[in-house]
């Protein structure tokens, strides 16, 4: 994911053209995803409304263990899954990270769900979880979901989950 592009470096002090010099793109940052598939609370869960998900509500929890590493979610109500993902070379002093679950077909007229916030990692990473529990019984589609972190509007990471 890293782009670079390289000037070459001349001895002599001829100019070159303004179309052959190039300049360095800006580091992107690097995005690993460290587990995935069930997890277990460890932490109390924090509401919030949100009008643009399914329920109308989100949920935060800063602790979980992942119990396995599935890609296989059965379409059950009470499943817990998610991602843990690293974001790293993050140069800036404050990004606008965005999580996304995008559904294999439309959940109450919903093709996605999507939650922005700024964060500011002091040492150019940041560790999170992207995490979906199925509460209701007409958010449970089957099929390809996918799990994207976006980094000030740039895809950083995905991963993709088979409910079935």
């Amino acid at each position: 994911m890293l782009a670079l592009a390289f000037v070459p470096l001349l001895e002599s002090s001829t100019a070159l053209p303004s179309a052959l010099v190039t300049s360095a793109k800006p580091r992107e940052p690097a995005c690993e995803v460290l587990e995935h598939g069930h997890y277990v609370p460890q932490a109390q869960r924090f509401r919030y409304a949100d009008a643009g998900s399914v329920t109308g509500e989100r949920f935060e929890i800063n602790d979980v263990r992942f119990v396995d590493q599935a890609t296989a979610i059965p379409r059950t109500l009470g499943q817990r899954f998610g991602i843990r993902y690293r974001l790293g070379g993050l140069t800036q002093s404050s990004v606008v990270v965005t999580w996304r679950v995008v559904y294999p077909s439309p959940v109450r007229g919903n093709k996605r769900w999507e939650y922005s916030f700024r964060a500011t990692p002091a040492s150019g990473e940041l560790v999170q979880h992207l995490l979906y529990d199925f509460n209701i019984a007409s958010e449970m589609v089957a099929g390809r979901w996918d799990f994207q972190v976006l980094v000030d509007g740039r895809a950083a990471c995905s991963f993709a989950f088979a409910v079935k």
